[in-house]
Order: C-alpha cells, then sequence, then structure tokens
C-alpha cells in the first residue's frame, strides 16, 4: 500500500485545487440537468465525478513523488509520450489511422483525435503539456536536450494546429506568453 500519507497540497497549490473542486460541486448543483453534470455527456464524460477525479489525481501524485530525481522522470516520460501521442495525431492527418476501425465516429478522412479520439481533448492535451518541453530544456540546459525538446516541440505544435481545436490554440497562445513573461 501507500507508504506516505496522501494529504492535501497546503499553500496555494491547496487553496486553487479546493476552489476548482468546489466551483465543480457548485456548478451541479446549480446546473439544469443535474444528471448530466453528474455524469457527463457520451463521448466527453466530463461530469462532476470526473472532475473531482482530476482533483483526487493531482493531490495523489502530488503526495506520492518523494523526490526531485522522481518529479523528473514523470515529467520526462510525460513529454515522450505526448511526443508519441502527437506524432500519431500527425499520422492520422496523413491517412494512416490503424484505430479507425474501433470508433466509427472516427471515420473521416484527416480527422485528428489521436489515441484520445476526440480533437478538442487532444488540444487540451497538448496545451497542457506542450510548455513543459521548453521547462524541460531550461531544467536540464544541455546542447542535446534542447534539440531534442525543440523537434518535439515542433511536432507538438503541428498536431496542435491539425487538430483544429481553435480554443486551444489560444489557450496554447496564453499559455506560451505567461511562460515567456515568467
Amino acid at each position: 500500500l501507500c507508504r506516505v500519507a496522501v494529504l492535501p497540497p497546503r499553500g496555494a497549490v491547496g487553496f486553487f485545487l479546493l476552489l476548482y473542486c468546489g466551483s465543480a460541486v457548485l456548478s451541479t448543483m446549480l446546473s439544469i440537468d443535474r444528471n448530466l453534470s453528474l455524469r457527463g455527456a457520451d463521448w466527453r464524460y466530463e461530469g462532476l465525478f470526473t472532475l473531482l477525479a482530476y482533483g483526487a489525481l493531482a493531490v495523489v501524485f502530488a503526495c506520492l513523488v518523494e523526490s526531485r530525481l522522481q518529479a523528473v522522470q514523470l515529467v520526462k516520460w510525460l513529454l515522450v509520450s505526448t511526443f508519441l501521442v502527437s506524432l500519431y495525431g500527425i499520422l492520422q492527418y496523413i491517412g494512416f489511422n490503424p484505430t479507425r476501425h474501433f470508433i466509427s465516429s472516427l471515420n473521416v478522412a484527416n480527422v485528428i483525435g489521436s489515441t484520445i479520439g476526440n480533437g478538442n481533448f487532444f488540444g487540451k492535451f497538448l496545451v497542457l503539456t506542450g510548455p513543459l518541453f521548453a521547462g524541460y530544456c531550461l531544467y536540464k540546459n544541455e546542447t542535446k536536450t534542447y534539440l531534442l525538446c525543440s523537434c518535439a516541440l515542433a511536432f507538438v505544435l503541428m498536431a496542435l494546429v491539425l487538430s483544429m481545436a481553435r480554443a486551444s490554440w489560444l489557450g496554447f497562445a496564453c499559455g506560451a506568453l505567461l511562460f515567456s513573461c515568467l
């Protein structure tokens, strides 16, 4: 079982996590269709239980990372998976989609859903993980790492543009601006 106690993070992270979960509960209570708000719509599943699970995952992972090296390794493998998901999305756009037969709505040519299956979710994922490439480059400060991350980030940006998730384009631009300012 777990070697450490899983407690909510304190400080600003804990405050914003509590604010996030509280707003999800409040919006569900005030919803016109509470059943839909609880379980989420088909193919989207963004109901209250899913949103609270996101908060729980943040708490669990924040508490279970025991060292800086472990955190760096987790980020590195998240970046590798982001690159692979982006590459698969680009291949889908080109026309190679071996998972098309599993999801009938993906039988449209040049539609990017990658392994996630939904172009908007794919765009959200890239927006959340894309800036980590730049942060990882700054953390490592090595030429080889910089070149690898730059090439991978180019694939992420290409997949983001091809996904046609326009809200994600705006989100990425805002995140890049904030990252540049910081």
